[in-house]
């Protein structure tokens, strides 16, 4: 299945409910959402990714659960991704998720994660950090050079992650990135409306990118 454009992740702390955030970036046009959150109980995560599934199929947005690969499957959804230290306990849902067609994503943080990753047979890998963030202090910054080294290791697609913003997306895109994936550049803002612009802003340049 084909990853490419503006792939939003949500945060775990929002100011308005899921079901408003996914609706206002939806309708700026972007291409992927995942719904992300490590800490509530699975009856609550499931009750949101029904509501967000419906979004989702709403704006014709392609829909991915973090971890949760029981969820993904029984609220139909267009894929699942998986850290690094999801993979071994997760492995066994993924012949289960392949026979339904589901994308399979895997983080990846280096060239030894990149090789491992690789024999799941994944969807798309994502890469990062490429720039600074404060939501993964614990990760080396990869830089915007790392995107081209990894299109030379493997043709799978690359969604890249990590403190990118309005000002430095044109760096990624130019060095070869597939998708590109945000959280604060767009869940930060303080409105809905904020968030939609954002979205647009961000959704356009990657248009205008491919139009080049």
């Amino acid at each position: 299945m084909l990853i490419k454009g503006l792939y939003c992740i949500t945060p775990e702390n929002i100011k308005f409910s899921y079901e408003e955030i996914a609706e206002n970036v939806c309708r700026a046009n972007i291409d992927i959402l995942q719904f992300r959150n490590k800490i509530l109980n699975d009856n609550e995560f499931y009750k949101i990714s029904l509501n967000l599934r419906n979004i989702t199929l709403k704006y014709n947005v392609k829909f991915i659960i973090n971890d949760r690969c029981e969820i993904a499957l029984r609220v139909n959804a267009d894929g699942i991704h998986l850290g690094q230290k999801d993979l071994i306990e997760k492995a066994r849902y993924l012949n289960n998720l392949k026979e339904k067609n589901m994308i399979i994503g895997i983080s990846t943080h280096n060239i030894e994660e990149i090789n491992i990753a690789k024999k799941y047979t994944p969807d798309y890998i994502s890469i990062g950090p490429i720039f600074p963030t404060p939501l993964k202090p614990e990760y080396m910054v990869v830089g915007v050079e790392f995107i081209k080294k990894v299109k030379k290791l493997t043709d799978i697609p690359i969604v890249t992650i990590g403190g990118i913003n309005e000002n430095n997306i044109e760096d990624v895109l130019k060095n070869g990135a597939d998708a590109i994936a945000v959280i604060r550049a767009i869940f930060e803002k303080n409105s809905l409306d904020e968030m939609f612009m954002s979205a647009e802003r961000l959704k356009n340049k990657i248009k205008k990118y491919d139009n080049n």
